[in-house]
């Protein structure tokens, strides 16, 4: 049952960060494809568990993302063609070290793990260590400060 329990959610989790990709127009990646089909017999029996074990929610909750009607957005192609100058005392930019760049996208890699599975189950994510917990608050602050800045980082 445990196994059927995680290979639901693990699909889940894999598909919904594919369906946030969709709506904002990136269709590089597909959802999850099942490798056979006892994969995907447990994948609907730990469906079956989930709503069996919240009777109080509705079993609509537990459908299958992938199911979900495509976001209507339109596919990313290139920039748009239009300039910006930037506002008066607006604060510059300054270049960023590789390095810290690169520890930037693995804090926003858990930061979306984390938020997503927070945001389809009921229970919350339980971090592995502290160090993730500290990546994810850091992601967090770059989200944060993003929408301060106007998306700008």
């Amino acid at each position: 049952m445990q196994r059927q329990w995680e290979t639901f959610e693990r699909i889940e989790n894999y598909n919904d960060v594919i369906y946030q990709r969709f709506a904002t127009g990136d269709r590089s990646q597909t959802y999850y494809q099942f490798r056979d089909q006892a994969e995907k017999n447990d994948y609907r029996v730990g469906m079956i568990l989930h709503i069996n074990r919240y009777p109080w929610l509705p079993a609509s909750t537990f459908d299958p993302i992938s199911g979900r009607p495509m976001p209507n957005v339109a596919v990313r192609s290139a920039a748009p063609n239009y300039t910006i100058s930037p506002m008066p005392l607006a604060p510059t930019r300054t270049p960023m070290l590789e390095s810290v760049a690169t520890d930037n996208m693995a804090d926003m890699t858990i930061y979306t793990y984390v938020s997503s599975f927070n945001s389809v189950h009921y229970f919350k994510y339980n971090f592995v260590s502290d160090e993730e917990r500290i990546a994810y608050h850091r992601g967090e602050r770059l989200v944060r400060t993003a929408e301060l800045l106007g998306g700008i980082i």
